[in-house]
């Protein structure tokens, strides 16, 4: 018996389950994120603007970035800029 074995919660055909779920959720994932590359463009402009201006909140910060109501006119600007 392996040492892991004894600690084991799952049986193997369990693990064997969550590990193809996981890989399966993966590929979802990037198909998804493919499908909507804007979203790694708004990420993008987000973690610019997060380093340039540093601010003391983060997640205020953050939370503000992403609800504004410029926030299309902004990333949609920054494509403009990167062409």
């Amino acid at each position: 018996m392996n040492n892991n074995d004894e600690y084991a919660v799952l049986s193997k055909d369990q693990q064997s389950l969550l590990n193809q779920r996981k890989v399966d959720m993966r590929l979802e994932n990037e198909k998804y994120l493919r499908n909507h590359s804007e979203l790694k463009l708004m990420v993008s402009v987000f973690m610019r603007r997060l380093l340039e201006e540093k601010p003391e909140n983060p997640v205020l910060f953050a939370s503000q970035f992403f609800t504004r109501p410029g926030l299309k006119k902004d990333v949609l600007s920054s494509i403009t800029r990167v062409d």
